[in-house]
């Protein structure tokens, strides 16, 4: 995603927009109500006139461009309809979370609580097995909380597997 400041007569305004995105779809969603009035809207970009049918990326757009816009008004009386969504950056980020849900699913599936005991277990191994080949870094303290951790993974795990409730 690229930022890229669109600069009219009297602000600026900063929009972030996707390299794919056509210089229509900037258009139609930065000024809606000039679009849908029927005005022509032109992006001038180094001196030349964007075409509405090239992308963002075709058309030379990186991080930080500075594209200057201006407004020739709709005399002949015909109007395009209104965009149907205002915000682009919006049905991006719609579509984004519905497929982190999708990937969150998935992974749900795939995590159950035998492998996440199983996981803290190969780390409480891992943990045991530095604790006696290195035990200089061990400390007092440190022996009774592994000791406490332990049993109480012990403890969980008679829990879920053995008990049941």
């Amino acid at each position: 995603m690229i930022t890229i400041k669109l600069r009219e007569n009297s602000k600026d305004i900063f929009t972030s927009v996707y390299p794919e995105t056509t210089i229509r779809d900037i258009k139609m969603n930065s000024y809606p109500m000039q679009w849908s009035r029927g005005d022509n809207i032109a992006f001038l970009f180094m001196g030349q006139e964007l075409e509405d049918n090239h992308t963002a990326f075709e058309s030379g757009l990186q991080e930080g461009s500075c594209v200057v816009v201006n407004f020739f008004r709709n005399m002949g009386g015909a109007q395009r309809s209104v965009p149907t969504y205002r915000n682009y950056q919006n049905q991006r980020a719609e579509q984004a979370m519905e497929n982190s849900e999708e990937c969150m699913d998935v992974l749900l599936q795939c995590v159950t609580p035998s492998t996440l005991y199983a996981f803290v277990g190969l780390l409480f191994l891992i943990i045991m097995v530095i604790r006696i080949l290195v035990p200089e870094i061990f400390t007092v303290a440190s022996d009774l909380v592994i000791t406490c951790l332990l049993l109480f993974y012990l403890f969980a795990l008679i829990k879920m597997f053995v008990i049941r409730g």
